[in-house]
């Protein structure tokens, strides 16, 4: 096999890769919309004109508000879009072979694990 027809190769392979990272933000994305607009529509059809502020962890308690529990579900599924990306991009980049970025992304990835974990909630 050819130099060129190994390069054509990995760029093809590459383009697939950077194929399969795009498709995570568009699905993270389209699902948190479709989540928060129907969830919004749920709380708006049980005659709710409010919308409360809410801890995550009221949202799981017996008898919360199904469109607020909806719509906090969109709300994370868009928070956590990022993420899923930034892992997205650590397995393209280890198929490339470039572990200089996969060290960076392993990096975010483990800031925002640290984030979360320590985090508080106010």
């Amino acid at each position: 096999m050819s130099d060129a027809a190994t390069r054509d190769d990995i760029a093809d392979e590459s383009d697939r890769l950077h194929h399969h990272v795009r498709t995570v933000l568009r699905v993270g994305i389209s699902l948190s919309v479709v989540l928060i607009a129907s969830g919004l529509a749920l709380h708006v059809a049980s005659g709710a004109d409010d919308a409360p502020a809410v801890r995550l962890g009221d949202l799981f308690a017996r008898g919360a508000d199904p469109g607020l529990v909806v719509t906090a579900l969109g709300i994370v599924v868009l928070a956590l879009t990022p993420a899923f990306r930034v892992l997205a991009l650590v397995g393209l980049w280890w198929r490339e072979r470039d572990y200089r970025f996969v060290v960076v992304a392993l990096a975010v990835v483990a800031t925002l694990a640290a984030s979360v974990l320590l985090g508080k909630g106010g």
